[in-house]
């Protein structure tokens, strides 16, 4: 069995505690608590049946402890996932869905998840941009590794291979149109919402 690490010697088990009772934080208020018994000579499994936990989380928070003081104990955000598109891309979304569809422009009444992804695409892939010489964002990242500007006369009608986008309509979930060539407000009645007469 491997020795366990050290607990850094410049904190006593009472400045431990001392810290405990200032911070807000019940975990880390935990954290601290566990360590200061080690401190006192108590085992890590006794630390790690007082706090919850096991002897690997334990053994993280000595880690964490030594690394960063008492403030290293403080409960961490997680990062998440980093998001797919840029500031001006979640803005410029963000102020389409803010002033909704045309129905006339857009071909719906309201936006949903697959009618978002839709315009996202269409954004990106299909129509030109005034700001950067009338062609489709998609073929100017495309030339980017490009010494010499776009040819913009070749291929209009071919466009790259589209990757999956995760909210695709279902043709089940698209609403027909009516008369006047515009999406029915109208939801399709589903078997089990009939009204028994």
């Amino acid at each position: 069995m491997a020795a366990a690490i050290g607990v850094r010697a410049d904190y006593t088990s009472g400045e431990l505690r001392r810290f405990a009772r200032r911070f807000g934080d019940a975990d880390q208020v935990r954290r601290l608590l566990a360590v200061a018994l080690i401190l006192d000579g108590g085992s890590r499994s006794e630390a790690a049946k007082m706090a919850g936990v096991t002897l690997l989380i334990v053994r993280d928070w000595v880690l964490r402890l030594n690394a960063g003081g008492p403030d290293g104990l403080a409960t961490r955000k997680a990062p998440g996932r980093a998001s797919i598109r840029n500031d001006a891309q979640r803005a410029r979304l963000a102020e389409i869905v803010e002033t909704g569809p045309i129905p006339a422009a857009n071909g719906v009444v309201r936006w949903r998840l697959c009618d978002l992804a839709q315009w996202i695409d269409s954004y990106n892939e299909e129509r030109p941009h005034s700001a950067i010489g009338n062609i489709p964002p998609i073929r100017l990242a495309n030339s980017a590794g490009a010494t010499s500007p776009p040819d913009l006369g070749k291929a209009e009608n071919s466009r790259p291979e589209r990757s999956k986008v995760g909210w695709q309509c279902r043709k089940s979930e698209t609403l027909p149109l009516n008369v006047n060539n515009q999406r029915s407000t109208s939801r399709p009645v589903s078997r089990h919402n009939k009204r028994r007469r």
